[in-house]
């Protein structure tokens, strides 16, 4: 019998869909490079301290920098009890801001970024030239807010390492579903629910919806749910958890669902929800459209991607119901809704006859804009540099803003200074007031 090599290894695929992801690795470094240690960075890099106070910047001592592993987890544990349950995503965070270094971080970063698009073309089941070549280039126009994968070291663990997290976690589940193995030791269940347990605790963004299905599912197959699957769920739940009773998060989630707003503010809101979830809704009328064509394959698809879809729903209605938004907040339906639409599109009828077409298209704009985003990360990169330099040399902490704008077909990818968050920052942990001119 002739063995069949992996596609991944042989030159003739390496010069297409990887080489491709190789290049868009290159430019992910460069602009991980060229970001300075900004934004909440600036306070992860000192220790958490036990007390809770009211003003900003608090509790941390600024005379006390993270310089071990064993620094970073004492400050995590007083980070968890004041702040929020992302114990470990802090951590991490923690050490690469402490003493691990950004140089050190911007490379374990473009290999997250790697793995979290391997796992991405594995969860739709991409295994054919066209349709990967199609879906790396179509990610990468399509995300999202890109920028909180690399902007600060902070934004990169909390999104892109969480939902790397995620994908793979969802394909551990959906794998634990279908395979039901004659003889499951102990120790391989413990592991599975170590695992889902050390998942799903990177972010109650992607894990409290994905409970919600999980809840919904074991309910439904309650007589045909596997010992393995049920480790698996119980790991997500006890992760979940982990995450979302920390007294830290219950203290500020109370105060912030607490906070007065007008009917006209939470009608703004809403628009802003339904605004930033245009990429649910263009899967969402595509699919109504595949059910007119096709019935029964909608159906067949809907069984199919019954997590993907009903986490979609979950996260969809959480982010609806909660008074206060963010974009970050639509990241992951958004995300997932934007790797159906890929699955979608290149199963369609159409695909065959278009997807010599789509994909020169789709990798043509990228190309054309790779070059873009890498000027404007280092231009965002040098005004920041020059502002700091501007503001530590005045005696009165003053730095000039420049005015000029992004184009819109980059702003997903760039973010520039933030001239009300990032100025209170600086001015606590620079000791000295920043006044932007």
């Amino acid at each position: 019998m002739r063995i069949k090599h992996c596609d991944f290894f042989s030159f003739k695929d390496f010069s297409k869909d990887s080489l491709l992801l190789f290049t868009i690795c290159c430019v992910f470094f460069i602009i991980n490079a060229v970001s300075p240690i900004r934004c909440d960075d600036l306070i992860y890099q000192y220790h958490w301290q036990e007390e809770r106070v009211n003003n900003f910047g608090e509790p941390i001592d600024l005379n006390d920098t993270i310089d071990n592993i064993a620094e970073a987890f004492n400050s995590q544990i007083n980070h968890y009890m004041v702040m929020n349950g992302r114990f470990i995503v802090h951590f991490i965070v923690q050490c690469f801001c402490g003493f691990l270094g950004k140089p050190f971080f911007n490379i374990v970063n473009t290999l997250v970024f790697y793995i979290f698009y391997i796992g991405c073309l594995r969860l739709i089941g991409f295994n054919i030239q066209e349709k990967k070549i199609f879906a790396i280039s179509t990610l990468w126009l399509a995300l999202p807010i890109l920028h909180i994968f690399y902007y600060s070291i902070s934004f990169s663990v909390n999104y892109l390492w969480a939902s790397t997290s995620f994908i793979y976690l969802l394909i551990i589940l959906k794998k634990a579903k279908v395979f039901i193995p004659k003889n499951e030791s102990i120790f391989h269940l413990f592991a599975l629910f170590l695992c889902c347990a050390l998942l799903s605790s990177f972010h109650e963004g992607f894990s409290l919806p994905l409970c919600g299905v999980l809840f919904v599912y074991i309910c439904k197959k309650r007589n045909h749910t596997s010992i393995r699957f049920i480790a698996c769920a119980t790991g997500v739940l006890i992760g979940s958890l982990f995450l979302t009773l920390a007294p830290g998060i219950i203290e500020r989630g109370s105060s912030s669902l607490a906070s007065p707003h007008s009917l006209l503010d939470l009608f703004y809101i809403k628009l802003d929800v339904i605004w930033y979830s245009k990429r649910f809704f263009i899967f969402f009328i595509y699919l109504l459209f595949q059910y007119s064509q096709d019935k029964d394959y909608v159906k067949t698809y809907l069984r199919k991607r019954s997590f993907e879809i009903g986490f979609i729903l979950f996260d969809l209605c959480f982010v609806f119901a909660v008074p206060t938004y963010s974009q970050r907040m639509s990241f992951p339906y958004e995300m997932l809704s934007t790797l159906l639409l890929i699955e979608l599109l290149t199963d369609s009828i159409m695909w065959n006859k278009v997807k010599k077409i789509a994909c020169i298209t789709m990798v043509l704009i990228m190309v054309i804009q790779l070059p873009f985003v890498i000027y404007y990360a280092q231009k965002v990169s040098k005004e920041y540099s020059c502002m700091m330099k501007e503001y530590q040399e005045s005696p009165k902490g003053i730095a000039h803003f420049q005015t000029y704008s992004i184009p819109k077909p980059i702003n997903p990818y760039v973010r520039r200074f933030d001239k009300d968050i990032e100025r209170d920052y600086i001015s606590f942990t620079q000791k000295k007031e920043m006044i932007i001119e």
